[in-house]
């Protein structure tokens, strides 16, 4: 029978961890949200929100549509920043060789993640899916040529191309280019907070060489944005029988650079180069591992930088159904050279044995190490089927 559910939700604003490793609680959920009632809260006015969620697949066409009403709860009109239709998502993909998707797009990294790492069309704004927080992303192989273009809502413009340029030991030698732009800078308020940012050029040249299949590839990128610093990464990275993924490498930042500019916090955090770009040349060491500790019921992942005095962690841990509970926390500590304030942001579900199941949310943002500001989130979600269990839906 197919589930139709139901949710009274207290919808806060979404703040995304900077780089690294991110979880989200639905990459942990057996169920996707058919349908649902509740409180908003957009553009500091609240809303009652009714919306439903349809999915189908067209001969290997993936669709996905919401359709959400908005009724003020106030005297004020229907939400600026939100849409009645959306094109939640649309994909299709021919053996990772010939495909697309458009929708929110998110953990895109082209080349090797010294310019852009884990980019995410829809952590800006408030919780609220529109067609602002879309993209497109395409790629077509035509004689061992990749090409890889993105197109944002917000008009970030992406080109990769990749090729393998020679053999050595029967395995191939791969050359890779990418370039990353964004036209129009960041200047958004409909998350409450100012988030700012300037148009940017940048881009990069990656080789990389698969020696040792998916277990060990070394290579090696350079990164540039343009009127500002640029930074060179060498080292390898691999997968251990798809459990276990990792990647070391060495890095050396020029005055005025940021590694992976363009990350999955881009568009909902605030960033000026005078104050947050580094100010002196450093070299430096990134670490990453994850693992699916329990197949897929589990997973933990973790990523460390060392730049000199300057130091960026990100960490997350996700579990599908252990007990009555799903549940995702991520942890960051940003790059800024001025600024190294650490975010902890946890979503939990709690499957209830009654008609209902309960999510909580908490976010800390630490100024020091014992000074934080805290915020908590509380939702009811409804669950028909338990409710009516014999109610054909």
């Amino acid at each position: 029978m197919k589930q139709f559910i139901f949710g009274i939700l207290f919808i806060f604003l979404t703040t995304a961890v900077q780089g690294g490793i991110q979880y989200q609680l639905s990459d942990f959920m057996k169920e996707d949200t058919a349908a649902g009632f509740g409180y908003v809260n957009i553009d500091n006015n609240a809303y009652f929100k009714a919306n439903i969620n349809p999915n189908f697949s067209l001969k290997g066409l993936q669709v996905g549509l919401g359709i959400d009403l908005y009724i003020p709860m106030g005297d004020y009109g229907y939400p600026k920043s939100a849409d009645w239709l959306t094109l939640r998502y649309l994909g299709y993909d021919y053996q990772k060789k010939h495909g697309f998707k458009y929708g929110r797009l998110s953990n895109v990294t082209l080349g090797q993640g010294l310019l852009v790492d884990g980019f995410d069309t829809g952590s800006g704004g408030t919780s609220e899916f529109n067609n602002q927080k879309t993209g497109f992303l395409g790629y077509l192989t035509v004689l061992k040529t990749k090409v890889t273009a993105l197109q944002t809502a917000q008009n970030v413009q992406g080109l990769r191309v990749e090729r393998p340029l020679l053999e050595l030991a029967s395995t191939p030698v791969i050359l890779g280019a990418t370039y990353m732009r964004d036209e129009d800078g960041i200047n958004d308020d409909t998350s409450g907070t100012l988030v700012t940012r300037p148009e940017q050029d940048g881009y990069a040249a990656d080789v990389s060489y698969p020696i040792g299949g998916q277990f060990f590839t070394l290579y090696t990128e350079y990164a540039k944005l343009v009127d500002h610093g640029q930074g060179i990464s060498s080292g390898a990275r691999g997968s251990f029988f798809d459990i276990v993924d990792y990647k070391a490498e060495y890095r050396v930042l020029g005055t005025d650079f940021v590694p992976g500019y363009f990350n999955n916090a881009y568009q909902s955090t605030a960033f000026n180069f005078s104050s947050g770009a580094l100010k002196e040349k450093v070299s430096g060491v990134l670490v990453n591992a994850s693992s699916d500790i329990m197949g897929e019921y589990a997973k933990a992942g973790l990523q460390y930088e060392l730049y000199d005095d300057v130091n960026v962690l990100t960490a997350a841990l996700g579990w599908k159904q252990i007990g009555p509970v799903t549940g995702v926390l991520n942890y960051s500590k940003p790059f800024n050279s001025e600024n190294n304030n650490a975010i902890l942001v946890g979503n939990f579900y709690y499957r209830t044995a009654q008609f209902y199941d309960l999510v909580f949310r908490v976010k800390r943002v630490y100024v020091s190490s014992n000074e934080f500001t805290e915020s908590v989130g509380f939702s009811v979600v409804f669950k028909i089927d338990r409710l009516l269990p014999n109610l054909p839906i």
